[in-house]
C-alpha cells in the first residue's frame, strides 16, 4: 500500500469518526439545550411510582397516590423503568433524571446507526438514514419507558433481519433475554412479539405451501426453519411472564386496545395530520421502503407484511411513528447490501474515542446551559405549577386537591401528601372518569355538581383555562393565588 493510500485510509476513518461524533453530539445537545427531560407530564408520575416501589419494597396492584381511583385495580407495568428512574433521582437529583433520558436517547441513535450499518454495510448510508430517522420520530423520544421499547425494538429488528437474510438462527437466541428485560420495562413489548410471531407464521406458511407444491415463483423462499423459530417464539412469550405481574400484563394490553378516552383527547394518539415536516419524512421513508422491497426480483413476504402492519399502526398514532420508521429504514438498508464491496467497520477503539469525545463535549455544553438541579427545576416551573404548590404547602391548605390531568403527575412528585384527583395513568381512571374530567376542565356548566369538585378543598387549575374562567366568576369559590400559569381556588363555606 502506498503512502497516499495509507493517508487516504486515515483520512476516511477520521472523517467518519468526526461525522459519528457530530451526529451523537447533535442528538445529545438537543436534549441538554431544551431540558426536555423535565418537560413531559408523564415523567413525574413514573418517578413517583418508582419512589413508592423503592420505599415500600413491593409492587402496587391498585391506584396508589390517587384519591379518586385508589381502590381501582392497577399495575405498574413499567416498574423496571420507574425504579431505575427513582434510583437516578435519589443519586443525582433531577440531573440524574436528565442523564438517564440522555443515555437512552443516545443509545437509540447509536443502536439505529449500528443496525443500519450492519445491514447495509455502508457507513454514509447508515449515517444519513439515522439522521433522517432521528428527525422523523425525535418527538417520540421523551423520558418515558417507551424509550426502552424503541431501543429494544431496534435491536430485535436488527437480529431478525440479519438472521432472516443469512439463515443463521444463533442471533435469535438472544431474543428471550431481550423480552424478559422488555416486559419489565414497558408494556409495548407486544410490538416486539408481533415481529417474531409474524416471521414464524410466514416461514411456517411458506414451508407448508412448498410441501403442498403451492409455492409462488414471485416470492422469496425462506432460509430459516420453522421448528426452531417456533421454539424461540415460545421462549419469548414465556420470558414475558417472568415479571411481578405475569400474565396480567396481557390484560393491560387488551384494555389499552379497547380504551377510547385517550384516543379522543390526546394529540399523541391522533393519526398523522401532515402539519409538520416530520410527518412528510415518515411518509417518504415508508414509500422508500415499499419501493425497496417491491423492486426486488422476488418479493420478501416477511418484509412486505411487516411494512404493511407497521404502516397501519405507525400512521394511526403519531406517537408510534418510530414503529414504521425503524422497519422502513432497515428494509432500505437491506436493499443496499451486497452490491459493492463491504466497507470496513469501525473498531471498538474508534467507537471508544467517539464516545469519549461526545461525553466531554456534552459535559461542557451542560455547564453553559445550566443543566443543574436548580436549572432543571426552573425549566419545569415554566410548564408545571411549582410556585402554586409552594404556596399551598406554605399556607398549609387542606386537601383534597382537584387538579388537571397534565399536572397530576407533577403533584404526585411535589406533594405526595396530597393524593391527586387525576393524572396521566389513563388505564387506571378509565373512559368514564376521563370523559368526566375532560368535561369539567373544558368548562362544563355542570362542573360544580361534579362529585370530585364538590369534595375538593383546593382547586389547582391552569390559568386562563375554561374552568378557571368559570371558577373566577362563581361566588362560591375564591381565588387565593395566581401566577402566569396557575390559579388556586378554595371553596367558600358550604
Amino acid at each position: 500500500m502506498s503512502a497516499w493510500q495509507e493517508l487516504r485510509g486515515l483520512n476516511t476513518r477520521f472523517v467518519r469518526m468526526l461525522a459519528l461524533t457530530a451526529m451523537l453530539f447533535v442528538a445529545g445537545g438537543l436534549e441538554i439545550s431544551s431540558k426536555g427531560a423535565v418537560a413531559d407530564s408523564d415523567l413525574w408520575w413514573h418517578l413517583s411510582v418508582g419512589n413508592w416501589i423503592v420505599q415500600h419494597h413491593t409492587f402496587p396492584h391498585t391506584g396508589i397516590l390517587s384519591r379518586t381511583a385508589a381502590d381501582r385495580p392497577w399495575i405498574a407495568y413499567s416498574w423496571g423503568f420507574e425504579v431505575l428512574l427513582s434510583k437516578a433521582y435519589s443519586w443525582f437529583g433531577l440531573v440524574g433524571v436528565g442523564l438517564l433520558s440522555l443515555i437512552l436517547q443516545l443509545g437509540i441513535v447509536y443502536s439505529l446507526f449500528w443496525t443500519l450499518r450492519r445491514i447495509s454495510g455502508r457507513f454514509w448510508a447508515a449515517w444519513l438514514m439515522t439522521l433522517v430517522g432521528f428527525y422523523a420520530f425525535h418527538g417520540d423520544m421523551v423520558p418515558r419507558p417507551m424509550l426502552f421499547t424503541i431501543l429494544l425494538f431496534t435491536i430485535e429488528a436488527s437480529l431478525i433481519l440479519v438472521a432472516h437474510r443469512s439463515g443463521d438462527l444463533k442471533r435469535l437466541y438472544w431474543l428471550p433475554l431481550l423480552f424478559f428485560v422488555w416486559s419489565n420495562f414497558h408494556i409495548q413489548f407486544f410490538y416486539g412479539l408481533f415481529l417474531i410471531t409474524l416471521l414464524t407464521a410466514l416461514v411456517g406458511a411458506q414451508q407448508l405451501a412448498t410441501r403442498l407444491h403451492l409455492e409462488s415463483p414471485y416470492l422469496l423462499p425462506p432460509v430459516l426453519r420453522v421448528g426452531p423459530l417456533l421454539c424461540i417464539t415460545a421462549a419469548c412469550f414465556l420470558a414475558t411472564l417472568v415479571s411481578p405481574y405475569s400474565y396480567h400484563l396481557y390484560q393491560v394490553g387488551f384494555r389499552y386496545l379497547h380504551g377510547n378516552a385517550f384516543h379522543s383527547f390526546y394529540g399523541e394518539f391522533a393519526p398523522l395530520d401532515f402539519r409538520n415536516g416530520a410527518h412528510y419524512v415518515q411518509l417518504l421513508l415508508t414509500a422508500g421502503a415499499f419501493f425497496a422491497v417491491g423492486r426486488q426480483r422476488k418479493v420478501d413476504l416477511f418484509k412486505l407484511a411487516m411494512l404493511l402492519v407497521c404502516t397501519l399502526v405507525g400512521f394511526r398514532a403519531s406517537r408510534d411513528a418510530w414503529f414504521i420508521c425503524i422497519p422502513a429504514m432497515a428494509c432500505v438498508a437491506d436493499s443496499l447490501a451486497g452490491g459493492a464491496e463491504q466497507e470496513e467497520f469501525e473498531t471498538l477503539t474508534h467507537q471508544g474515542v467517539v464516545a469519549a469525545i461526545v461525553i466531554v463535549l456534552l459535559f461542557l455544553m451542560s455547564r453553559n446551559y445550566d443543566y443543574t438541579d436548580a436549572g432543571l427545576l426552573r425549566a419545569a416551573s415554566l410548564r408545571f405549577p411549582a410556585k402554586a404548590v409552594a404556596f399551598i404547602r406554605q399556607n398549609q391548605l387542606p386537601g383534597p386537591i382537584y387538579d388537571t390531568e397534565n399536572w397530576g403527575g407533577f403533584l404526585m412528585w411535589a406533594t405526595p401528601e396530597y393524593p391527586v384527583a387525576i393524572d396521566g395513568r389513563t388505564e387506571l381512571y378509565g373512559d368514564d372518569l376521563e370523559f368526566r374530567y375532560m368535561q369539567v376542565l373544558q368548562g362544563s356548566p355542570f362542573y360544580a355538581s361534579d362529585p370530585d369538585v364538590r369534595t375538593a378543598h383546593v382547586l389547582l387549575v391552569e390559568r386562563l383555562s375554561p374552568l378557571s374562567w368559570r371558577l373566577e366568576a362563581d361566588p362560591r369559590f375564591q381565588l387565593v393565588y395566581q401566577d402566569p400559569i396557575a390559579d388556586v381556588f378554595v371553596p367558600l363555606a358550604r
